[in-house]
């Protein structure tokens, strides 16, 4: 589990651009080049590491040949999941 609830949104947004990117077969610096962002940066975003601006993840879907909301849809879709298969602290 991690520290802050933000944390989550950060990791599933994360999750989505690696599946993503593997699916079109692409490497991260070649994503990079696509969406105009250092190679460095997107590794921490796919780690969950960095918190991208809404400018900065609008880059990536374009680079992933998606739309911004398509790419936010399927961020939420992730959160549900994690959110779903997370054990229930009890007191």
């Amino acid at each position: 589990m991690t520290d802050k609830p933000d944390d989550n949104l950060y990791i599933s947004l994360g999750k989505v651009i690696l599946q993503r990117r593997k699916e079109l077969g692409l490497s991260q610096e070649e994503l990079a080049k696509r969406s105009n962002v250092d190679r460095a940066f997107l590794s921490a975003v796919e780690r969950g590491k960095r918190q991208p601006s809404f400018g900065t993840v609008s880059k990536v879907a374009t680079g992933l040949d998606i739309r911004y909301s398509q790419l936010i849809k399927l961020c939420e879709s992730c959160l549900e999941m994690m959110t779903k298969t997370m054990p229930t602290v009890t007191q």
